[in-house]
Order: structure tokens, then C-alpha cells, then sequence
């Protein structure tokens, strides 16, 4: 099961390069370089078809003996199934036939997001029903992190909502929702510890960190222009006939680059706040093994939102850039 899954990886790896090298060679319409992109896709297909064969068996077995692992096999049939779509379309001499596909992703990539969502809920609800045996609420389990790593600077306080957890790091202070700021359950630590995990990085200057919050400003106003377009467009405002399609498109483009750059960049600033947040519970005493589990079940699904929605916003980067491509065609 092991060597399947490492030679599962190696496949899924070259399936990738392949795919970027038929992408750059593709540009080239004569001569070797067309016929080498021809033979990376068509290669492609062939290593794809592999894997998801591969995966496809991972997932029968995973659902026979461990559940819990599925989702990690239904993650990677989603990407490849992204991928052969993508790697397709780019064989095709018509970049339009790209965009129904695309499109078609992004809605199912929707669904997921939403299957996601409501199953990081149900795990929520599940760990918020299992009391720790050290008895700290999500407060006091925050304010011993910050303590623990000598940061004293740091409010914890209560907002009102539910998941509505976050760190600040304009006035530096952990913004914890009711059930986790006066919870004393295995949800309320792990999320509590989570939010002064960016506590932690914003201490410590990491670098990923650092780098989405300088994308804030860019990233929202990016939205607003975005929202302002789709609006435009759909109630026939005649501020955008001043601008030809293409200058349109590619506003469109510009905002959502910005929008999928800021979604990549929180990938790793969530995983290591998480990865923090696990180290320190166990280092600190303050959860049982099972506790610990627990806790790292329900990050990894919160983390999952986040994964999702970075995909997502890839597919809908490069619908807009094959909608510009066909534009011109």
C-alpha cells in the first residue's frame, strides 16, 4: 500500500511537468518543439488515466478499511481529473473549447467547497461535544500559548458569530467566536491554539505571513473591482463601452491573478499555524492523545476550506485567460 502510494506521487509529478512543458511548447506552432508538446499531453493522458485507476483503487480500499483516509484519495482525484482537463484543452487547437470545461470545474469544484464546508461543521460540532481534561476554556488555552512563546502584546477577545475566529494582526489581538472563547472542549483548543499559531508567525516575522498581509489592500480592492465589472455587466451600465472587450478581460484577469496569488499564499500560512498549533498542545501538556487527534482532525478540515478554495480560484484564473486567448482568435 505504501510503494502504491509513492509511485501514485511519482506519477502525479511527472503528470505535472509534463503538462507544464506541453503549456510552454504548445506556443511554438512549427518544427520540434510542436511535435515535443504533442508528445508531452498525449504522455500525460496516458500517465493520468494510470493514476486515476491508482486512485481509484486507493479509495476502494481506503473506504474498506479506513474512512477517515477517503477524503485524501477523493482530493487527489479531483486535481487529476483538473489536470486532464487542462492538459486537454491545451492540445486543442481551439482555446474555446476549454472554457465549458472549465467552467463545469469550477461548479463542481463549488460543490466540493460546500461538502467541505458543511463537513468541517459537522466535525466542529462533533469535537465541540468532548470536554478536555484539563478543563482550560479556548481563552485561557490562548492566552497560555502567547505566554509560552513570550508574546505579551497580544489581546484574546470574543466577536460575535460562529467560526468567526481569526488573528488581527493590525492591533494584534485573537478574535475567538463564543463557543470557542468560553468552550472548554477539544474544538475550543484546537482553534484557539490555531488562531495564536499567526500570533506566533507574526512574532517571528514568517515570511508567508507577512507576505498575504501586504497583498490585503490589493487583494481587496481587487474584489471590489471585480464585483463592480460583474455588476456592470449584467445590468448594462455604459461605463464599460468606454473600454474595448480585451481591456475588459483583462482587468478581469489582473483582479483575479491577485485574488489567486493571495489564495496560494494562505495555503502555507494556514498548514503551519495548524502544524504550530499541534506542537504546542502536545508540548504544553494541555491535551491527551486523544484530545490531539481530535484537534488535528478538525484543522486539517478547516485547512481543506482553504485548499479548495485555492483550486478554485486557479480554475476561474484561467477560464478568464482563455476567454481573453479565444477573444482574439
Amino acid at each position: 500500500m505504501k510503494a502504491l502510494k509513492e509511485n501514485l506521487s511519482r506519477v502525479f509529478g511527472i503528470a505535472c511537468l509534463l503538462v507544464v512543458f506541453g503549456w510552454v511548447f504548445s506556443f511554438f506552432q512549427e518544427g520540434s518543439q510542436a511535435s515535443f508538446a504533442e508528445f508531452c499531453l498525449y504522455l500525460t493522458y496516458v500517465l493520468i488515466i494510470l493514476l486515476v485507476l491508482g486512485c481509484l483503487g486507493l479509495a476502494i480500499t481506503h473506504l474498506i478499511r479506513n474512512k477517515k483516509k477517503l477524503i485524501k484519495t477523493v482530493f487527489i482525484y479531483g486535481t487529476t481529473t483538473l489536470l486532464f482537463i487542462i492538459s486537454w484543452a491545451i492540445s486543442t487547437d481551439d482555446v474555446s473549447t476549454m472554457k465549458p470545461s472549465l467552467s463545469y470545474s469550477s461548479s463542481s469544484l463549488q460543490f466540493v467547497g460546500g461538502i467541505v464546508s458543511a463537513r468541517l461543521k459537522s466535525k466542529f460540532k462533533k469535537y465541540s461535544q468532548i470536554d478536555t481534561l484539563s478543563g482550560m476554556s479556548g481563552k485561557e488555552i490562548a492566552e497560555k500559548m502567547l505566554v509560552d512563546n513570550n508574546i505579551y502584546d497580544v489581546k484574546v477577545i470574543s466577536v460575535p458569530g460562529k467560526l468567526t475566529d481569526h488573528y488581527n494582526p493590525m492591533d494584534k489581538t485573537v478574535n475567538l467566536s463564543p463557543d470557542v472563547y468560553q468552550g472548554r472542549h477539544v474544538a475550543a483548543a484546537a482553534v484557539a491554539a490555531h488562531e495564536c499559531g499567526h500570533a506566533v508567525q507574526h512574532a517571528t516575522a514568517y515570511k508567508w505571513l507577512q507576505m498575504r498581509s501586504q497583498m490585503v489592500p490589493v487583494v481587496s480592492l481587487s474584489s471590489k473591482m471585480l464585483n463592480f465589472i460583474f455588476l456592470a455587466g449584467m445590468f448594462g451600465m455604459g461605463v464599460l463601452h468606454m473600454f474595448t472587450m480585451d481591456m475588459v478581460i483583462l482587468a478581469v484577469i489582473f483582479c483575479q491573478a491577485m485574488i489567486t496569488i493571495f489564495s496560494v499564499i494562505t495555503l502555507p500560512v494556514e498548514y503551519d499555524a495548524s502544524n504550530r498549533a499541534i506542537v504546542w498542545l502536545q508540548h504544553a501538556g494541555v491535551a491527551q492523545q486523544h484530545e490531539l487527534e481530535g484537534a488535528n482532525d478538525a484543522l486539517k478540515w478547516a485547512a481543506r476550506t482553504y485548499l479548495v478554495s485555492a483550486i478554485a480560484a486557479i480554475t476561474y484564473l484561467a477560464y478568464y485567460v482563455l476567454m481573453f486567448l479565444g477573444n482574439r482568435d
